[in-house]
């Protein structure tokens, strides 16, 4: 007769046994390219298993383990539940195989101190994450939510409307032509909102203008502003606004629900420093550390090298354009540069301090124009007008922030107003 202990071995194996065949079914050849060794770390250690004798204590005890590992180093992977059961896996083979060949055993005070860290985090992480349901106080936001606009307040001036957004309602009736800007800060501004171009460009042409912008954000998430409102707002026209300063620099894949910073206890341990930064939301930054912000972006363009970033960021620009494709709509992509694009006195100062690009200052905007031009997009930059008007002594970035001052505001409205009125009103 089978011993209880047994039975549950080999049940368990032959759950392994399902799984090997269920991921093997269901994963055809796109999905196994980016994650083959995530696939040949599970197939291997899988097959050890069937060859162990199973101690479940071992299992439990690495599940934690390999959880924490996938949350830190692989938030952005696609499949992180598989990451996990492969880790968990491989883990175990590897202690079993140690212990049985040093006759080693994890020392009894080890395991219940270990035990007590992950119940007493797990019970934490648990309370926090109901008493977040029940009242979703901003110091258990992650960061990126935290930069988001709030409904029913005032940001620059402005009302900001019960789906988050400046500006009117997103499913007000259409009663005239409406245009539809995508954007990050450089579309709410630092500036008081009346002096913000979408602003001004809606006060001064006969049409309907919706903002849909966050701080923030980047071209992926304007991907997922587009799916989740585009048709209630049902614009005529929409501009996708690029900011070259950061939006490839500072683009990431999107993170997966077992992201570490989708824990409540690290998001209460960063925030609390920082919250008290963001009541003020402007942005204005010392001169130390404007110029290390100017100077980690200018970095980006000391050699012509490959870079991660650029990859996701263009299959970000090739999804927008095909969406608008699929919809028969029209859309213009609007690049505005970073300071250190069109500021030669700013250029100067990058050079002093040893950046020192072997191409071109402006080549982060060259480039995503000709890749735009490339891709059959209508695109606008202003790199060319922001140069000539600073080489005449003109100023548009508010001082010390990176952000349009109200002149650099009004230089982007009139852009636009020339090129609409001439070509779509």
């Amino acid at each position: 007769m089978i011993s209880k202990g047994k039975l549950l071995e080999k049940t368990f194996k032959i759950y392994i046994i399902f799984t090997v065949i269920f991921l093997s079914i269901i994963f055809n050849r796109d999905y196994i390219l980016p994650y083959s060794f995530t696939l040949l770390t599970f197939y291997v250690s899988s097959i050890f298993l069937l060859f162990l004798n199973i101690d479940f204590k071992i299992f439990l005890l690495t599940l934690p383990l390999s959880f924490f590992l996938v949350s830190i180093f692989f938030r952005t992977h696609i499949f992180p539940e598989v990451l996990i059961v492969s880790f968990n896996r491989t883990f175990y083979v590897l202690i079993f195989l140690i212990m049985r060949r040093f006759k080693f055993e994890i020392p009894k005070i080890v395991k219940i101190v270990y035990i007590n860290v992950i119940i007493l985090f797990f019970t934490l992480e648990f309370v926090l994450n109901i008493f977040y349901i029940v009242k979703p106080l901003d110091i258990l936001k992650r960061k990126d939510e935290l930069l988001k606009l709030k409904p029913y307040t005032y940001f620059n001036g402005e009302f900001v409307n019960r789906f988050g957004f400046l500006g009117m309602d997103l499913d007000k009736p259409k009663e005239k032509k409406r245009i539809l800007f995508v954007g990050d800060s450089f579309c709410v501004g630092v500036v008081d909102y009346r002096y913000n171009f979408i602003k001004m460009f809606e006060d001064s042409l006969d049409c309907e203008v919706v903002n849909l912008s966050q701080p923030g954000f980047s071209p992926k998430d304007y991907f997922k502003l587009l799916e989740e409102y585009f048709e209630m707002v049902n614009p005529d026209l929409t501009f996708v606004v690029i900011f070259s300063g950061n939006d490839v620099t500072e683009i990431y894949y999107p993170e997966n629900n077992y992201s570490f910073f989708n824990l409540k206890i690290v998001n209460l341990l960063q925030n609390l420093s920082y919250i008290s930064k963001m009541e003020s939301r402007e942005g204005d930054l010392s001169e130390k550390n404007f110029f290390e912000v100017e100077k980690r972006r200018a970095s980006f363009i000391l050699k012509n090298e490959k870079n991660e970033g650029w990859e996701f960021f263009e299959k970000q620009l090739v999804k927008i354009k095909k969406f608008f494709e699929d919809r028969n709509k029209k859309v213009i992509f609007l690049i505005i540069p970073d300071q250190f694009s069109v500021d030669r006195d700013l250029q100067k100062e990058l050079f002093e301090n040893n950046v020192k690009p072997k191409i071109g200052w402006d080549y982060v905007d060259r480039r995503i124009e000709k890749f735009l031009d490339g891709n059959n997009c209508l695109t606008y930059s202003l790199v060319d007008t922001f140069k000539i008007l600073y080489d005449n002594g003109e100023k548009l970035y508010r001082e010390k922030n990176t952000h349009l001052n109200e002149k650099g505001n009004y230089i982007v409205f009139k852009f636009l107003e020339n090129k609409i009125k001439k070509e779509y009103l």
